[in-house]
């Protein structure tokens, strides 16, 4: 093998081991406090959209949409939506809150990704956890914090090789992956399967033809 390919490789190894040591293995008392406390500003924050948002046309459709689509009586695979209360699958559940959360369009916004973050891995979290009794809020915001950091850096990778301006859905399911590997104590294998199954079918919808012609849909 020549050697420039060599390095490509050993360079994509170490990547993906450093990438895993952070998502899988750091102890959420090793998270500096810090981060940490900006994680729960960010949670409380778009909890209180969620919470606005829930008389929202939008949001009672894809609760109604989860129910319908997504529902599952199973409850170590359901959830109970947001403010509704009614068991949905856990993709289900994550799906109503995400939606009506970006329905109000109030949730917190990352520059960089010209995209949010919180309307996807807040939703995520919330619906993963109820089947985690034991999860500690530590490491609640810790798994947090991975869901804001990969969303993030995902995003900013993104749009730096493509020219099309996408959705935030396109870099958050890679987010979401990593908040549910951790939570879900995934295996280093399953772990970079999860990223790779999540960046291949993220939705990179057109996101200006949106904003041109708005609709309910939003980002």
């Amino acid at each position: 093998m020549p050697s420039h390919r060599r390095e490509g490789l050993d360079a994509s190894t170490s990547v993906a081991v450093r990438l895993a040591d952070f998502v899988l293995r750091r102890p959420a008392a090793v998270f500096p406090l810090p981060v940490l406390e900006q994680a729960r500003y960010l949670l409380l924050d778009t909890l209180g959209i969620a919470i606005a948002a829930s008389p929202m046309e939008a949001g009672r459709i894809a609760r109604d949409t989860a129910a319908l689509l997504y529902g599952s009586a199973d409850p170590p695979h359901s959830a109970r939506m947001l403010f509704d209360g009614r068991r949905a699958s856990i993709a289900g559940a994550a799906y109503a809150a995400a939606t009506q959360i970006d329905n109000l369009d109030g949730h917190d916004g990352y520059s960089p990704t010209k995209g949010h973050i919180g309307v996807a891995v807040v939703p995520a979290l919330a619906a993963l956890a109820e089947a985690l009794p034991d999860l500690s809020g530590p490491e609640a915001l810790a798994s947090l914090v991975v869901g804001y950091e990969v969303a993030g850096r995902a995003g900013i990778a993104l749009h730096a090789t493509v020219s099309d301006y996408h959705t935030s859905g396109a870099w958050n399911a890679v987010g979401v992956a990593a908040l549910a590997a951790r939570l879900r104590r995934l295996g280093e294998k399953q772990f970079r399967e999860a990223l790779g199954i999540a960046e291949y079918h993220g939705p990179r919808s057109q996101m200006m033809r949106e904003i041109a012609t708005p609709t309910m849909l939003h980002d």
